[in-house]
């Protein structure tokens, strides 16, 4: 282990609680929306760099780990989300459900950016050092509601 990567696990683990390169949930207590989330998170630790052909990196193990804890952690009922690779090493999770849009998106530097449209004429977007699964169920909650 290089000291740059211990660096950045204690950082990780000092932001999340612990290194999330994998996450491990039981299928039990899962719903449907978010077995199908997982499952396809997972196909996308197979991409490789250069991917989308604009010399993308692969996503990293701590981008699939920050999405897989989101979704696995997240208490709400909601629809199956679009789960898809961002250029430049990130994950999207789209929901959508009526009018309603909530759109969750996983940088490479762990940032994470929420674009919330209720369908009206209000749409709320920001980016925001971290999102953690409390706050994605409210989200979620609203969108269902």
């Amino acid at each position: 282990m290089t000291a740059t990567t211990h660096a950045h696990r204690s950082a990780m683990h000092a932001a999340y609680g612990q290194y999330l390169g994998n996450v491990v949930f039981p299928i039990g207590s899962l719903r449907q929306w978010q077995i199908g989330s997982l499952d396809k998170l997972a196909s996308l630790h197979n991409l490789r760099p250069n991917w989308d052909s604009y010399g993308s990196p692969p996503i990293s193990d701590d981008v699939l780990g920050i999405a897989k804890k989101l979704v696995g952690e997240a208490g709400a009922e909601a629809p199956l989300p679009q789960v898809t690779a961002v250029s430049g090493g990130g994950v999207q999770l789209t929901w959508e459900h009526g009018a309603k849009i909530l759109v969750v998106l996983i940088r490479s530097d762990h940032s994470v950016e929420v674009l919330v449209d209720n369908g009206a004429d209000n749409a709320y977007e920001t980016t925001l050092p971290s999102l953690n699964s409390s706050a994605l169920t409210k989200i979620l909650e609203w969108l269902t509601e």
